[in-house]
């Protein structure tokens, strides 16, 4: 009997160790697989931060190149103070050529930065609607840049077919 005895002692000390090895291999795999987790983390966030880095080197390039864009910008937009007669002659050659009576012009100047000078022109005009249309037409499609900044359109008391336009432009002059 002592020889079964010794038999199933040594079989429950085996099962016994084989039960904690077991044990420590799920526990080392766990751990194992936190460590792997952890280690993929870091890895997303270190690729997050490159790209993050990439991005803002990216937008530093562009910010650099800002200031040439936008002396480039006003050259090729703005108009320079030396050329504003030519642009109310431009503004005059296309109220006649619509066929419109201006009621007068109206210039504010509003020193906005030292770079620049905005021009605030009121117009008043009275002539058909399709020949105002017309107007607004050639003054957006100018090749220096100008903006509506208001416009209020009306019926003439004087003829049925006629509307009054009040227009607001303002123009960015150079110097």
């Amino acid at each position: 009997m002592t020889k079964n005895r010794y038999l199933f002692t040594a079989l429950a000390v085996f099962l016994l160790l084989s039960v904690g090895f077991c044990l420590f291999s799920f526990v080392f795999i766990a751990m194992k697989n936190v460590s792997r987790q952890n280690q993929l983390a870091r890895f997303a966030d270190l690729q997050k931060r490159e790209s993050e880095w990439l991005n803002l080197e990216k937008q530093y390039g562009e910010w650099k190149n800002a200031e040439n864009e936008f002396r480039e910008f006003k050259g090729q937009f703005f108009i320079k103070a030396l050329n504003f007669p030519q642009f109310r002659a431009d503004l005059n050659s296309f109220l006649t050529a619509n066929q419109l009576k201006p009621n007068g012009f109206n210039f504010q100047t509003d020193k906005k930065s030292s770079e620049f000078i905005r021009i605030q022109v009121t117009v008043n005009v009275n002539g058909s609607y399709p020949a105002i249309k017309k107007f607004v037409y050639d003054v957006e499609h100018h090749p220096k840049m100008m903006f509506f900044s208001q416009f209020q359109m009306s019926t003439s008391k004087a003829a049925a077919s006629l509307v009054n336009a009040k227009l607001m432009l303002e123009v960015y002059l150079v110097e």
